[in-house]
């Protein structure tokens, strides 16, 4: 994928490396003209080390990334919130086998850090079928709901190009595309405003080429259209 097009006309451009791996992401007005951010990504040979927001040339988001026998095992989120970038959260990533089985968020509280949150991942072959959330509550974690995802049987542009495991996202991890997200609370209740029908239209290389998603409640719809270049 090269271009993803918004509704109001307005494009993002995926550049990549020889590798194709995502090197950075400009952002475009509707008529071409850069915006004031960009993406950037830096690698170790395959390996993303380091990802960085700019903004007017500087600098306003970061996370380092760091590998054990080619696995992502840490991530370490720096934000810049009026002082320059300073540390905002620490991510540990656990494995079953090759797939990533849970994450940990830690923050600097003042006296040190706590975990702050956890995400359990449940497989179903090379697609994330659900994500449980579990949130701290006085030092203890306790379940804080969970979303379900279904797919469909084609290939997803988002996976393999350097993204998969960073941010512990479904559309990132998983080979297929969502085509129905459902968030529920702890008790079961389904939360509309969070979940979403999606549905595609593909090329003759089963990638989509639009995207369109309507959250269950009705109120929220986006669309989104992509080029991709054919090497």
């Amino acid at each position: 994928m090269v271009k993803t097009i918004n509704e109001d006309g307005s494009y993002d451009v995926y550049l990549y490396n020889s590798d194709n791996n995502l090197i950075k992401i400009l952002y475009k007005d509707k008529d071409g003209n850069d915006l004031t951010y960009y993406r950037d990504y830096q690698y170790t040979g395959t390996d993303m080390t380091t990802y960085t927001f700019f903004d007017d040339g500087t600098a306003t988001e970061r996370i380092d990334l760091v590998y054990n026998d080619g696995k992502l095992v840490k991530s370490t989120l720096y934000i810049d919130q009026g002082s320059g970038l300073n540390e905002f959260w620490i991510v540990y990533y656990t494995y079953s086998g090759d797939k990533i089985s849970n994450l940990v968020f830690k923050a600097d509280i003042g006296s040190g850090y706590e975990v702050m949150f956890k995400q359990n991942f449940i497989w179903n072959g090379s697609n994330v079928s659900r994500v449980e959330e579990l949130a701290d509550s006085s030092g203890v974690l306790v379940p804080d709901g969970y979303t379900a995802y279904t797919y469909d049987d084609n290939r997803n542009p988002f996976n393999n190009i350097g993204l998969n495991d960073i941010y512990g996202d479904p559309n990132d991890m998983s080979a297929n595309n969502i085509i129905e997200e459902k968030a529920y609370k702890t008790n079961g209740d389904l939360i509309e405003s969070l979940s979403y029908d999606n549905s595609y239209e593909y090329n003759t290389n089963d990638y989509p080429t639009k995207f369109t998603q309507v959250s269950k409640d009705g109120l929220s719809t986006e669309v989104i259209t992509a080029e991709y270049e054919v090497k």
